[in-house]
């Protein structure tokens, strides 16, 4: 839109202040009433809006480095909780294994256990509370979420906002999965650190 306005108009597009000021004097001059501005004065419009123009974009450049640092941090805290979820889920399947089985014993004697049926029952617990494959996609989305920050800037801001709905599905499921206190702790706070980055993202165009 921005391009074919300065194309309409007959104005460079090098600069967001002197295509505002060349329309705005254009339009001025065009208009047959007394009221026209004069050439000096459309000068002194013209530099103005452009330095106004500058300015903005500078406070932008500012605000959007600052905002790319904080999520850049938070993404850093997210990569240091899956390490510690991965650390922590290491042998988790033989605890809850082990755990079970001490229940098993507990049972009073009278009860008969299927050796064969609770071995199998043990397996497919093992494999439910699994999330290594969660924990290696988890990885993939915040490498990937990195990369776009330090990207080229032209609709970062909506694939952003999908990498963390990405990076969020993983971390759901790895609360649903995981059978450990110490990993659902990992899980509430790296939620917590993700909708934070979230409300951020929000903020980039």
């Amino acid at each position: 839109m921005y391009g074919a306005a300065c194309k309409r108009y007959g104005v460079p597009n090098d600069s967001l202040g002197n295509f505002i000021g060349q329309v705005v004097l254009r339009e001025c001059q065009s208009n047959d009433d007394a009221r026209a501005v004069s050439e000096e004065e459309g000068g002194v419009l013209i530099r103005l809006i452009s330095e106004a123009s500058e300015a903005l974009g500078a406070m932008r450049e500012t605000e959007g480095a600052g905002l790319v640092s904080d999520i850049s941090q938070r993404v850093e805290s997210l990569i240091a909780m899956r390490a510690e979820i991965a650390g922590a889920s290491v042998g988790a399947a033989e605890r809850i294994r082990d755990r079970l089985l001490e229940r098993v014993k507990q049972l009073p004697q009278e009860i008969r256990i299927d050796e064969q049926r609770l071995a199998t029952e043990v397996a497919l617990l093992s494999e439910r509370v699994d999330i290594a494959e969660e924990l290696s996609r988890l990885q993939i989305h915040l490498s990937r979420f990195g990369e776009l920050l330090k990207g080229e800037a032209e609709g970062v801001g909506r694939k952003l906002d999908f990498m963390t709905q990405e990076i969020g599905r993983e971390i759901n499921t790895i609360g649903s999965k995981a059978q450990d206190a110490r990993i659902q702790g990992l899980v509430v706070e790296a939620k917590a650190e993700l909708e934070r980055i979230r409300e951020q993202v929000q903020n980039i165009e």
